[in-house]
């Protein structure tokens, strides 16, 4: 069971004065070519994916580079499901190898490895173009596509409307975040330096950079509004591994909030809100206050996590097995207060899973399952062999196959 400061398990045990709060699924892979230097012993949980991708982290905390927007990325680099709407699928997809594909405002976004593409909600291409980015990577957020390659310098902002900038960091690019305001985020690294955290303007101003000294950075966000910003960082304390949760509100050096979390692996952050911070562990699933001290936290030690997904309305679906082998798999969905709200035996192995439309979506073996809160099987569809996840968006379902993109019925 990991420790944690700043926190309550399942609603019980809150600490610190109440305030009223103001107002991706992405899966993460560590890359192969990780320089691992020592080994450290550290107790974390053993979980299918996720018990490999612990033992990597704990390599890496000692020395050897992060790279966290490929954490489980590596998962999905051939084979998506992605959403839109209108009647022009299928299509075929420019390139050999589809990066990254998201829903933006008025259509949908294409990374291969060789282009750039974007979709409008009936499928017509309104922007095909090449580039020539080593490794390629992308980060979306309504409008906005943030394109980099992964170890390199290099990065474009675009819209609908065009390029918004274009340019260099210092160092090379580790993972990156966009918010719906258009402000962006890098963490990079050099061979000899610290991980070092870069934000900019729309316009690429750069806003606020700095260092982190002795602890290794493995993921960052930016709230919608871009005012606040969150990352983990990864550090031992006698040989366990220790994973925190800062935030920040941009232009300011000192933290708003710091959530410590021993004895586990974070894998995942991301703003729910300007005023709440969700993270994923290998453990446990937590939903942090930037402003207050209204934390929350879900353990699962006697399950194993086989995927999860957010969705736009503060819930948390999580697929659990009962087994490493992923057998007769059961979804959970919780609220941003960490309380169950509907729970269903799937009796699939490893599903993946998506929230939409009020829907729990289950891919698994070449077909989708849709179910609602209350456990009721609304529809089957089959989809193509080689897909490998799924997203949702506006009532429909798109496929991607190798290299296509069809509408599931």
């Amino acid at each position: 069971m990991p420790e944690i400061n700043d926190a309550k398990r399942q609603g019980k045990g809150k600490q610190g004065k109440k305030k009223r709060p103001e107002r991706k699924t992405r899966w993460y892979h560590f890359m192969a070519d990780l320089q691992v230097k020592d080994l450290i012993k550290v107790s974390v949980k053993a979980a299918t994916m996720l018990a490999a991708l612990t033992a990597v982290v704990i390599l890496m905390v000692v020395g050897a580079d992060i790279s966290p927007s490929g954490i489980l990325q590596g998962f999905s680099d051939k084979y998506l499901f992605i959403t839109a709407s209108g009647s022009g699928y299928p299509v075929d997809v420019a390139g050999t190898n589809t990066v990254k594909a998201a829903h933006i405002t008025r259509g949908t976004a294409v990374m291969t490895d060789t282009s750039f593409i974007i979709y409008d909600r009936s499928g017509r291409t309104v922007l095909s173009e090449p580039h020539y980015l080593t490794s390629p990577c992308m980060e979306n957020s309504r409008k906005y596509s943030l394109l980099y390659g992964r170890r390199g310098k290099d990065f474009t902002l675009r819209t609908l409307s065009g390029t918004a900038c274009s340019g260099k960091t210092k160092n090379a690019i580790i993972c990156a975040d966009i918010c719906a305001a258009g402000r962006f985020a890098f963490v990079t690294k050099s061979e000899t330096t610290d991980a070092e955290i870069v934000v900019y303007a729309p316009d690429g101003t750069l806003l606020q950079k700095w260092k982190s000294v002795e602890e290794k950075i493995s993921d960052v966000t930016l709230s919608p509004s871009g005012k606040y910003i969150a990352w983990v960082s990864l550090s031992t304390d006698e040989g366990v591994l220790v994973s925190k949760v800062n935030m920040r509100k941009i232009g300011e050096k000192k933290n708003l909030k710091e959530y410590a979390f021993k004895d586990t692996l974070i894998v995942d952050i991301r703003f729910e809100d300007n005023s709440c911070v969700a993270a994923v562990g290998d453990n446990f699933a937590s939903f942090m206050g930037v402003h207050n001290d209204d934390s929350f936290l879900y353990p699962y030690n006697d399950s194993n996590l086989n995927s999860y997904c957010f969705n736009d309305s503060g819930e948390l679906a999580l697929v659990f097995s009962a087994n490493s082998d992923g057998h007769d798999a059961f979804v959970t969905v919780i609220d941003r207060k960490c309380r169950k709200i509907s729970e269903i035996q799937t009796g699939l192995t490893a599903p993946i899973v998506d929230l939409g439309d009020g829907r729990i979506n289950l891919l698994c073996n070449s077909a989708v399952s849709c179910y609602s809160y209350e456990g009721k099987l609304l529809r089957q569809a089959d989809v193509p062999t080689d897909c490998q996840m799924i997203l949702t968006s506006e009532g429909r379902l798109l496929a991607k196959g190798t290299m296509t993109l069809s509408a599931v019925d």
